[in-house]
């Protein structure tokens, strides 16, 4: 290669660095100390690198959210084994269906399926009442992808038990497409008012009432693939409102 070439790549490289270094110190100033003391961190930072050949910045979409850790993810691996023993004292001898609720449970499904030594039968069932944000409203559900529950054991599978609607209305539903037995699981119990008299009958760690993301939970359809759980900071939460409302 021509030493000019190699000069001129170089260059560009270099420029790059630069250009990243100086957008990463724009958008992720130092945080104030009130932060730093309860645990919140930048935690995700998307940047594009500058499109040399047009002579143009281009920066793909940032996204910049200050989160505070909740569960690693070795604690939460281990709360899934927990769940995984306790569920199989429950079933011995017994074959499950596990149906889970989708997208949240998603993670959770993969590790948790895995773990339980018992035969099992797995379908999902969609049902959301966040569609986006971070307030419960409306429940909608589709259950074209459900198994045939009748005359088997279920066990409703989800990430979060908060208000307790989601979990009450499906039980519900099991029931009447005529379920032998419907329990459920949750990999998260939060410590909160429930609209529902219900409890899950498993549910692999208490949390604080909080917004959690990772691990399967999501925030404006973000942050799902997450290894841990993390706490949202509350002014990066308003702040994504006023920003969709705009």
């Amino acid at each position: 290669m021509p030493k000019r070439q190699i000069y001129s790549s170089c260059s560009d490289f270099l420029f790059s660095i630069f250009v990243t270094f100086v957008t990463v110190r724009t958008l992720c100033p130092n945080l104030p100390d009130s932060r730093k003391r309860k645990g919140y961190r930048v935690s995700t930072i998307f940047v594009a690198r500058a499109d040399l050949s047009s002579g143009e910045e281009c920066f793909s979409s940032q996204l910049v959210r200050l989160m505070r850790t909740l569960l690693t993810e070795a604690e939460l691996r281990e709360g899934v084994i927990r769940l995984a023993r306790q569920i199989e004292s429950q079933y011995q001898g017994k074959t499950l269906t596990i149906v889970a609720v989708m997208t949240g449970s998603l993670v959770l499904l993969a590790d948790l399926m895995r773990m339980i030594r018992l035969p099992l039968r797995v379908g999902v069932i969609q049902a959301s009442s966040y569609r986006g944000g971070t307030v419960s409203g409306d429940l909608v559900t589709e259950s074209e992808m459900l198994l045939n529950v009748c005359d088997h054991d279920v066990l409703l599978v989800d990430d979060i038990f908060d208000t307790g609607r989601t979990l009450d209305h499906l039980t519900q539903l099991l029931q009447t497409r005529g379920a032998k037995s419907v329990a459920s699981a949750v990999l998260l119990h939060k410590l909160r008012k429930h609209e529902v008299t219900m409890r899950p009958d498993f549910s692999a760690f208490e949390i604080p009432d909080e917004f959690v993301v990772g691990y399967g939970l999501d925030f404006l359809d973000m942050f799902r693939n997450l290894p841990h759980l993390a706490v949202l900071d509350p002014t990066e939460i308003e702040a994504a409102r006023k920003q969709a409302k705009s």
